[in-house]
């Protein structure tokens, strides 16, 4: 579990990876609290949908509304028809949480591999639900044993699939890279899971990108252009590569006008590829005075230890508990005198500068001519 101080530093740090060149920090401090709100609020009026269902259900009332306008059943039903089915591509942006059950209350057959809590709650809702709802909504649990060949024989029969491009892994999780390639979003290089793309091979179905907007509380739908299987002479990699990064591109737009509805701005770190370390020098003389960088660091608070991240290159230094001090004085002035510190650091028993080096080689740190 991730404590609140901690999503909002992770959205902090992510968020100043993709915008410090266009926002200032007051800027993006603003939007990382709006997006941590914006979480919040989401996963509250969900499960208020799934419990006044829940109630509704048990006393009969099997009535289920969209809550998103903008839907195009029609559309969705003539590419099942067409292509004998379609993956819906989805993201962690807006309303995300209401696309299964408003598909429901259409009518229109999904399926798709639903993570955790989430998970558990809807197959909840669905098991209480009519015949007919319950029939045409097929979740499946990520970690299930059979998940992959589940989901491709409930495909098989002509059902929506409801796949998350942005990933399904948490702040502190570790990221497999089992069937991940590259991509490029807001100019950083992201290693990102392909599965939709290569699913799309595989059943020789198209993928209709697909956006739950949020704005003031109304959520409404958006259906970008319907991405086809095109003969020719590309490889199954190049094919591969281009949907994934098309993909990632129309999410860069989104986030670009709304920054606030992308949830998963949370996660970014846990997908940025790092960039080579640009600051090879290794200093063997105390400078006098140093200059701290501040644009691109965070603070991150795990276990009770703090953690200072680069946000452009996810790579950082722990704070030793006895330097905390030491690594305040640094963080609070933008110029200081080296040697007062490094005989502070040297007191308390460690190399300073081991410490300087490493604050220098992770970019928090410039010394001064």
């Amino acid at each position: 579990m991730v404590d609140d101080s901690s999503e909002l530093a992770y959205y902090n740090m992510n968020f100043k990876s993709i915008f410090s060149s266009k926002m200032n920090a007051t800027e993006i401090d603003a939007i990382s609290h709006s997006a941590f709100e914006n979480r919040e609020y989401q996963k509250e009026i969900f499960n208020k949908r799934l419990f006044n269902y829940s109630e509704n259900f048990t006393q009969g009332d099997y009535s289920i509304e969209p809550v998103m306008s903008g839907w195009d059943k029609e559309l969705i039903l003539g590419y099942i028809n067409e292509y004998g089915g379609v993956l819906c591509a989805l993201f962690h942006f807006g309303s995300h949480r209401h696309f299964f059950v408003d598909a429901a209350s259409l009518n229109i057959p999904t399926v798709a591999p639903i993570a955790g809590k989430s998970y558990y709650d809807m197959k909840d809702l669905i098991s209480k639900s009519s015949v007919e709802h319950a029939s045409k909504v097929k979740l499946l649990e990520v970690e299930g044993d059979k998940v992959s060949l589940d989901l491709i024989r409930s495909l098989k029969e002509k059902r929506v699939g409801g796949i998350y491009v942005d990933g399904n892994m948490g702040p502190e999780s570790f990221l497999n890279n089992d069937g991940c390639i590259s991509v490029v979003f807001f100019g950083t290089e992201l290693s990102v899971k392909s599965g939709i793309a290569r699913l799309s091979l595989l059943l020789k179905l198209p993928i209709l990108p697909v956006f739950c907007n949020s704005i003031g509380g109304q959520g409404f739908i958006e259906f970008a252009d319907l991405i086809k299987l095109k003969e020719s002479s590309k490889t199954r990699a190049a094919y591969i590569n281009d949907v994934m990064q098309t993909l990632y591109s129309s999410l860069e737009s989104k986030v670009s006008n709304s920054p606030e509805s992308w949830e998963y701005a949370l996660c970014l770190h846990r997908w940025v590829i790092p960039k080579t370390d640009s600051v090879t020098q290794i200093l063997s003389e105390e400078p006098a005075k140093i200059k701290f960088v501040r644009e691109n660091w965070s603070v991150i608070v795990k276990g009770g230890e703090s953690y200072w991240f680069n946000a452009l290159t996810t790579k950082g230094v722990k704070v030793p508990v006895e330097l905390e001090g030491v690594f305040k004085i640094l963080s609070d002035n933008n110029f200081t005198d080296w040697y007062p510190l490094s005989l502070t650091i040297k007191k308390l028993g460690y190399n300073s500068m081991a410490i300087l080096n490493s604050l220098i080689k992770n970019g928090f740190i410039k010394v001064l001519e």
